[in-house]
């Protein structure tokens, strides 16, 4: 829309890199900006990020649904079957969330 963005301190900043789309939801997942991949060679490093799943109204956009989790998503980690959400994380865990009935 054009209009400027303010960053609040302290306000959490999100990189997504993971998007499906499940019925009529539209779901990301991203890792805190800032922090290296899990994958990314640093000597030493064992960090795992923080994540994020945000789920939107596919129609209006509306926002529905924020889940933060102890690690960020992997690349293209999302995956929904039978009305549940799949997600990767770096850490190495598979985790699944069923849909509000």
């Amino acid at each position: 829309d054009g209009d400027p963005r303010t960053h609040h301190k302290g306000q959490k900043i999100y990189h997504y890199s993971s998007l499906i789309v499940a019925g009529d939801t539209v779901v990301v997942g991203g890792r805190l900006k800032g922090r290296a991949h899990q994958s990314d060679p640093v000597p030493g490093m064992r960090e795992v990020a923080e994540g994020v799943i945000k789920t939107f109204d596919l129609r209006t956009g509306e926002p529905r649904q924020t889940i933060e989790l102890d690690a960020a998503p992997v690349v293209s980690g999302l995956a929904a079957a039978q009305g549940r959400l799949y997600v990767a994380c770096e850490d190495g865990s598979l985790r699944c969330f069923a849909a509000d009935r």
